[in-house]
Order: C-alpha cells, then sequence, then structure tokens
C-alpha cells in the first residue's frame, strides 16, 4: 500500500470554507502515526464521496479503494472513541444546554452541522429536543453519519417512566433511536431507570446508555449492581476541575470519559487567564482550542456550545496542532480539585435538583 496519494490532483470543494485545509491534509503522509487532519468535515466527505460537498478529480493515481477505505479507517480512529461496547462515538461534539428557544437552536444546530459536527448533545430539561430534530431533519445528512445523545430528568425516573420518556425523546428529535440515552443526575429512581434503558439498549432502540454528573461511589455502585455498565459518564471537567484520577478509575472500569462546561462556562476568567492565554499565542490559537485539544489528547470526549458560527467553526478547527508534553503538564497545574459550580454529593444539591419539577 503507498504512503502518500499521487497524482490525484487538487480536491475542490462548492464553497472555500475547507478546501484549502483538506488539499493540505491530502499531501501529506496519511499512514504515519503523526500526522492531524484539520477537518473531520473535509476527510469524510472525501471518504464518502459526498458530491454535494466535494468534486473528486478523476484521474486518482494511487488513490485506489484499498487506499481510500484504509485512510477512511485512519480518520475514523482520530476523531472517534471506542466504547467499551464497541460503538464509535465523535469525541468532538456540540452541545445545546441553554439554547431554550426553538428557532435560535434549530438554527444553531443546522449551524453546527452545516460546519462539520455529527454529534449533538441535548436533554430532556434543555427543552430543545424538538428543535434539534427539525435542524436534523433538514440538514440532509443521513442518520447513519449522526450521534445524538438525550438525557433523562429525575422527574422522569423509574422503571416505566423512563420507557415513557424515551418514547417522548425520540418522536421530538424525529428518531426511530438514540445513539446515546444518559441519566442526567444521580437522584431519584436512576435503578428503576438504568433497568429500563437496559431493556431499550438489548433492544437495539439505543446505541449505547450511560450516564451524568456522577462520582465515584455510585459508579461503582451501579457497576456493580447490573448487568451492564455505563459506557459514559459525562461529568463537569475543564481545566480548574479535571478530574484525572477519577478519568483513571473510569478507563479502568471501562467507561468513557465526557466533559461538560470545557470552558467552565468562562468563570476563574478562563479566557484570559496568563498560561493558557502564552500558549494560545505560541500557536496562533484561541484559548477556547487550547482548551479543547488539551481535553481531546486526554481522551476526553467533549461538547462545546456556541450559537455564534465562527466560534462554533473555531472550536472546531482543533485537529491540526498538538500540544506538546510540557504544555499539558502545566495545564495540570490549574486543577484547583473542586467544582465550580457545585457538588452534587450535598444534601442541598440533592434538594435542589430533586424538587426541581419540570413538567415534562
Amino acid at each position: 500500500m503507498p504512503k502518500r496519494m499521487h497524482g490525484g490532483g487538487e480536491l475542490r470543494r462548492i464553497g472555500e470554507t475547507h478546501a484549502p485545509l483538506a488539499y493540505q491534509y491530502l499531501r501529506r503522509s496519511l499512514f504515519s502515526e503523526s500526522f492531524s487532519t484539520p477537518s473531520i468535515y473535509a476527510i469524510s466527505a472525501y471518504i464518502t464521496g459526498l458530491n454535494r460537498q466535494w468534486h473528486m478529480p478523476r484521474n486518482r493515481g494511487s488513490c485506489n479503494k484499498k487506499a481510500s477505505l484504509a485512510i477512511g479507517e485512519k480518520v475514523e480512529s482520530m476523531f472517534n472513541v471506542t466504547l467499551s461496547n464497541g460503538v464509535q462515538m465523535p469525541q468532538l461534539g456540540f452541545g445545546v444546554f441553554q439554547v431554550p428557544e426553538p428557532k435560535d437552536c434549530q438554527q444553531a444546530v443546522e449551524s453546527a452541522i452545516e460546519i462539520g459536527y455529527r454529534s449533538i448533545d441535548t436533554a430532556a430539561s434543555y427543552f430543545n429536543e424538538a428543535a434539534v430534530g427539525d435542524a436534523i431533519k433538514v440538514s440532509g445528512v443521513s442518520r447513519g453519519e449522526l450521534f445524538i445523545t438525550t438525557k433523562l430528568w429525575i422527574e422522569q425516573a423509574g422503571e416505566n417512566e423512563t420507557l415513557k420518556a424515551f418514547d417522548k425523546a425520540v418522536a421530538k428529535l424525529g428518531l426511530d433511536y438514540l445513539d446515546l440515552f444518559l441519566i442526567h443526575q444521580p437522584f431519584g429512581d436512576y435503578y428503576g431507570a438504568w433497568r429500563a434503558m437496559e431493556r431499550l439498549y438489548k433492544e437495539g432502540r439505543i446505541r449505547a446508555i450511560g450516564v451524568s454528573n456522577f462520582y465515584p461511589d455510585r459508579l461503582v455502585d451501579l457497576i456493580l449492581h447490573n448487568e451492564v455498565a455505563p459506557h459514559v459518564n459525562q461529568i463537569e471537567t475543564h481545566p480548574f476541575f479535571q478530574r484525572s484520577d477519577y478519568q483513571g478509575l473510569m478507563t479502568e472500569r471501562g467507561v468513557q470519559i465526557e466533559s461538560w462546561a470545557p470552558f467552565a462556562e468562562g468563570r476563574n476568567d478562563l479566557f484570559t487567564n496568563e498560561l493558557l492565554s502564552s500558549i494560545a499565542s505560541s500557536h496562533s490559537r484561541s484559548v477556547a482550542q487550547i482548551v479543547l485539544r488539551w481535553l481531546i489528547q486526554r481522551g476526553v470526549v467533549v461538547i462545546p456550545k456556541s450559537v455564534t458560527p465562527s466560534r462554533m467553526a473555531e472550536n472546531f478547527n482543533v485537529f491540526d496542532f498538538a500540544l506538546s508534553e510540557n504544555e499539558m503538564e502545566s495545564i495540570s497545574t490549574l486543577d484547583g480539585g473542586e467544582s465550580l459550580f457545585f457538588d452534587h454529593r450535598t444534601a442541598e444539591a440533592a434538594q435542589w435538583l430533586g424538587e426541581r419539577k419540570l413538567e415534562l
């Protein structure tokens, strides 16, 4: 198999957003361990032959079918994490927390999909599942290319209630199945909810199941007393609360860590932090891109949120550079070891969340 693609000519996109980056990528050594790519969207379009985005030159030279498949496998492994059940999950996704207005949410998701995001994270408590579904419907992207996550709220917990909540969620989203269904909070009858989710998973209506905001004690307890262990745990993870030890425990148990609030919602002046700003300057990047790259290199799944297309595109463009070992270690010194929001283990948190009725 050739180490490089020769004679393929320039890959030309309708539009200019990713074309220069894609051309640079195609000239690189595709089968070395060190190569990187600037745009998953550009390469996925190339691999799958989506003519509505790309025109391929007729003379492909040594870029034969076998090489294309190998490239596809390389690209897939770069941008996805493999869950414990073998399901491929995009490592970079798009979140819609705090975008409750249907029009705004639909527009944001449409823009995200157009930019290249293929993983969308919503929740019953965000009140925007229907808007996400509307965006998916008009996107023109096939269902198999998308990875859709939603979450079960506390008042929906319990075995029968969870089955009903699942039906409501897929109806709002306009889908036949979910890629990932999470228990949003470690409160209420989440054991009953988990039994229902195991059932749906075995029936093939959910590709992966998981939890959110579970601390080690509750996560391990859930694993020990159920047949299917969570595939994902979505937790607060950012430079000021890094969760490294917990990530190690999850890895040992086969649970993929996923970050919510990767930018700490701007707390602790994250976007003007001296260390992060210095690293960003050295790479000619933004602080947001440095934080996302740091998380990605740690193996963390990230779902940044923005309603501004330029920032969405910026957040998406984090695969064509890498942080050094020294830079990774220096960012580790920012860890404060505690939540910047609230601790789910306190009585106050349990009371507040448990009484938050959403009438879903």
